[in-house]
């Protein structure tokens, strides 16, 4: 069975469809259908195009090309999202330490906020593991995802290497900028 046809079957039947409902849907029989799902048969461009269309999917998902679906980019998201929210805290709480450490800065009123972003935050990492947690068990549902992807270690990786880049080519990019001002 093609990764095609497998992700065929798990998206209807994720979506509790029968294959008769997406058959009509297609405006093909329910053998038609059946055969593709089986891998049997392959769709032509016209029936692909309503198939993308009747499940709300890429094609790049559907025939393999992306390892996540639509919801498993959301799922994504909201990880990401989390996880710069707790990295924005941790630069709150950094700065509201350092402030402290200035005697100027030692007051009832700031050690009250310091302790208060420290909750926050511990309350973040709770939520960005279960995110992550939430995505990486999603991804184990999915057809024809290898197993590299179905660890939470990866993923952490993935983000940070991500962030690695963009800081990389940001400080390039003004780099350069500021060796303009300079000629």
């Amino acid at each position: 069975m093609s990764i095609f046809s497998e992700r065929l079957k798990w998206i209807r039947e994720k979506n509790n469809v029968s294959q008769k409902d997406v058959a009509k849907a297609l405006g093909i029989s329910q053998q038609g259908y059946s055969k593709i799902e089986l891998g049997q048969r392959e769709p032509n461009l016209e029936t692909l195009h309503q198939i993308r269309r009747v499940f709300d999917e890429s094609l790049d998902f559907l025939i393999g090309f992306f390892i996540e679906d639509n919801h498993a980019d959301d799922l994504y998201e909201m990880y990401h999202e989390i996880r710069v929210e707790r990295e924005d805290i941790e630069d709150r709480i950094l700065s509201i330490e350092e402030y402290l450490s200035d005697s100027k800065g030692n007051t009832e009123s700031t050690l009250k906020i310091l302790m208060e972003n420290r909750d926050i935050l511990r309350k973040t990492k709770v939520k960005e593991e279960l995110a992550l947690e939430n995505y990486v068990e999603y991804l184990k549902t999915i057809p024809g995802v290898p197993d590299q992807y179905h660890t939470k270690e990866y993923w952490v990786n993935s983000f940070k290497e991500k962030v690695d880049k963009r800081n990389k080519f940001s400080n390039e990019f003004y780099e350069k900028i500021d060796s303009l001002g300079t000629e």
